[in-house]
């Protein structure tokens, strides 16, 4: 018994016009295969449909391997070898790999809407309307980044929202009367870790006569603090008090104070002011601190620190509150980059390390562990009194302590 032969291809001198005889004498046009030609190169699309949710959903795709030669490669072949061409790439095999990858991608980008809460169907239907010579997996990536924008914008959109909601001026508190009969200037210092943001605005803070650093954290607020003492103006050092909800250290006379946002004083009148980590704007928990302290800062000049993602909300604030504003974008001033592998042993700890835990319990296991090595450690969690937490950080900032 002889195997059947392959139909018998006409020699051909190359025409392009001869493709669509080519694709019938194959029978490929039947199963959802087409020749297309764009950017320079010949390529197979394969069209089809998969379930998801009760629901079809079109494809119509270069498969892995289906872009076949350029333009001017493909015209230089004869009818045969171009025969050979098509068979192997647009064979039933390839065809079930393709709507196999189409199947899952699907799933999991209804899995990625449903989790964000966004209706699957308008990407889904770039499957079938994206006309582009790319393989299907470019495609699918395409589509991911249209997602994640989408999310971005959508997540802006309800910072904004929030902000908008969060301020009404017909019930402005009459605490915030002193920031209200003031000419306010906001100046939005937005960028990355380590791109100098801060830096800019304690800058400012400590040129001015006088000042207040609000921040999210204790910490943050003492490491500041102690930043601002070491500034002088005119020879002479700052005067500057700490004010967090733990902790009041009063100097009479003082020109500068670090505070945490709730304790920010609103009827002293200042120069400049510094709200750190402006993003929390849109925090559920803490977002109405910071909202109050932008409408409620007493200073001539507010910095609005924080990631860049809070532009929309902080420029909805400025508009309700008709304060000027200005914004500087800053970029990271050295890469950000991750480890090829996980530490996975202690002894792969480095001096200047930071080991984050979740329970009071685990950093002490880590401190005990970490010592049994000989390295030094500084350790921090939130029942130390903050007289213990700003000597145990300040000992890993000064490098008397090697590991955090």
């Amino acid at each position: 018994m002889t195997a059947p032969t392959a139909p018998s291809i006409p020699a051909s001198d190359g025409d392009p016009a001869e493709d669509d005889d080519l694709m019938r004498q194959l029978g490929l046009g039947e199963r959802g295969v087409a020749l297309a030609k764009a950017e320079g190169r010949v390529f197979l699309r394969m069209s089809g449909s998969v379930e998801y949710g009760g629901r079809h959903v079109e494809y119509d795709l270069v498969p892995t391997q289906g872009v076949l030669a350029k333009s001017s490669k493909w015209r230089k072949m004869d009818t045969g070898t171009r025969a050979a061409l098509l068979r192997e790439r647009a064979d039933e095999a390839v065809a079930d790999e393709l709507r196999g990858h189409v199947q899952d991608f699907v799933q999991e980008l209804a899995d990625a809407c449903d989790d964000c809460d966004m209706d699957a169907e308008p990407f889904l239907h770039a499957l079938s309307d994206m006309q582009v010579s790319e393989p299907a997996g470019m495609v699918f990536d395409r589509i991911r980044m249209r997602l994640e924008h989408a999310v971005e914008r959508e997540m802006e959109e309800q910072h904004a929202e929030r902000t908008r909601q969060s301020i009404n001026l017909a019930e402005y508190p009459a605490s915030f009367d002193v920031a209200r009969r003031m000419k306010r200037k906001f100046i939005a210092v937005l960028g990355p870790t380590n791109s100098g943001k801060t830096h800019m605005a304690m800058e400012a803070l400590g040129k001015a006569p006088s000042g207040v650093y609000l921040a999210p954290l204790r910490l943050l607020a003492l490491e500041n603090y102690e930043r601002l003492q070491e500034m002088q103006q005119h020879g002479q050092p700052l005067k500057v008090s700490l004010v967090t909800g733990e902790e009041r250290r009063l100097v009479p006379g003082a020109t500068h104070v670090a505070s945490t946002v709730e304790m920010l004083d609103t009827q002293t009148p200042v120069d400049v002011a510094v709200i750190d980590e402006i993003q929390m704007l849109s925090d559920r928990d803490r977002g109405a601190a910071w909202t109050a302290a932008v409408c409620g800062a007493p200073a001539r000049v507010v910095y609005l620190v924080g990631a860049p993602e809070a532009r929309r909300a902080i420029e909805v604030l400025a508009a309700r509150l008709e304060c000027e504003l200005e914004v500087h974008l800053l970029k990271r001033k050295g890469p950000l980059t991750m480890e090829p592998s996980a530490v996975r042993k202690l002894s792969n700890l480095r001096r200047g390390d930071a080991v984050i835990c979740f329970s009071r319990r685990e950093v002490l296991m880590w401190r005990d562990m970490v010592t049994e090595m000989g390295l030094s450690v500084a350790t921090v969690y939130g029942n130390l009194s903050p007289e213990v937490r700003r000597a145990q950080a300040q000992r890993f900032r000064e490098g008397s302590a090697d590991v955090v």
